[in-house]
């Protein structure tokens, strides 16, 4: 059963990259620009998980769209962010992300919607993209952290924070620090500030989730409601999956 997306809800998909790679064989699905894309990919696991972050993007949207997976038109922004050229479905956003062998696919109606997902890692300049790229209050939060504890404050601040950027579709190419960020002793995320403005903060929502163990995740956008949240997994070309509610 194909599933249904209300005004007032996001879906969440995640899936495991290599686990689905062969469900698509051939990639034919995919448009000609998305395989010569693929094609200037030169590392061979990046460029196949590439194509099966699409390959799966295609047929998700189908569910959501009644279309077939290969006749999706996808266009582009300028800022780079995808939306949907076909007919009556205008008013379907998404957004994609993937790290290493994890992707997910945020949607929603109505509003545009972003999501990031980061692996967990060390990085050995934390701290100074911390102090370049991140507000005060943030850098102060993170760098008063013991060490152990920094990585996976630093990459649920980074995923909030480009969720929000990837919602107003310019991504990494406005600066991160539009979007202040603070996560409160209960491990919730608020949207302190957008651009220095605490008001337009307020119509801002924001979730972090952990979409695989050593992953973080989130989805954000632009609402003045917090919006049901529902995920799931996906296993198939065929559209199988196990769903849950709630982050």
């Amino acid at each position: 059963m194909d599933p249904v997306l209300c005004r007032g809800q996001i879906h969440v998909w995640t899936l495991k990259l290599d686990d689905v790679r062969s469900s698509f064989r051939s990639f034919d699905i995919l448009s000609t620009s998305e395989r010569e894309r693929a094609r200037r990919i030169k590392d061979n696991a990046l460029r196949y998980r590439w194509m099966t972050a699409r390959a799966a993007l295609r047929t998700i949207l189908s569910r959501y769209t009644a279309e077939d997976p290969a006749g999706l038109r996808l266009g582009y922004t300028d800022a780079g962010k995808p939306f949907l050229e076909n007919r009556g479905v205008s008013d379907l956003s998404f957004s994609i992300s993937h790290s290493d062998n994890i992707a997910t696919v945020a949607l929603t109606v109505g509003q545009p919607i972003g999501i990031d997902i980061e692996h967990v890692r060390r990085v050995p300049e934390q701290d100074r993209i911390t102090q370049e790229y991140f507000c005060h209050h943030e850098q102060v939060f993170l760098l008063g952290l013991p060490p152990q504890m920094r990585a996976e404050a630093f990459f649920k601040l980074w995923t909030c924070k480009e969720a929000c950027l990837k919602a107003i579709g310019t991504g990494l190419g406005t600066s991160l620090a539009t979007f202040e960020v603070a996560i409160d002793r209960g491990d919730s995320i608020t949207i302190v500030s957008v651009d220095g403005n605490k008001e337009i903060a307020k119509q801002w929502f924001v979730s972090s989730f952990v979409p695989e163990r050593e992953y973080l995740g989130a989805v954000a956008l632009r609402c003045s409601i917090a919006p049901e949240i529902q995920r799931f997994a996906f296993w198939s070309e065929l559209g199988d999956s196990d769903s849950q509610s709630g982050m």
